[in-house]
C-alpha cells in the first residue's frame, strides 16, 4: 500500500501535434496560431521592442549612399 502512494505524478502529454495554416507558427504557450509577422531588419537584427536601442543606433551610425563623382570632359 506504501508503494502505491510514494508513485510519482506525471503530466498528461499534451494532445498531438497541431497543424497551422502554411505560413502561420504554433504557439508554444497557448492552442493557437500566431500570424506571420514581417519585422524589419537591420544589419540582420529585427527591430522588435526588446531591440529598440540597437536598431535605433544602427540607423544613426548608417554611411551616406556614396554616388561616384560625374566626369566631365
Amino acid at each position: 500500500m506504501l508503494s502505491a502512494l510514494g508513485a510519482a505524478v506525471w503530466p498528461a502529454p499534451v494532445s498531438g501535434a497541431q497543424t497551422c495554416a502554411p505560413g502561420f507558427e504554433r504557439n508554444p504557450y497557448t492552442p493557437e496560431c500566431l500570424a506571420p509577422v514581417n519585422t524589419p531588419t537591420i544589419n540582420g537584427i529585427p527591430c522588435v521592442p526588446s531591440k529598440i536601442g540597437l536598431c535605433s543606433s544602427f540607423l544613426q551610425n548608417q554611411q551616406p549612399q556614396r554616388v561616384p563623382a560625374s566626369t566631365l570632359s
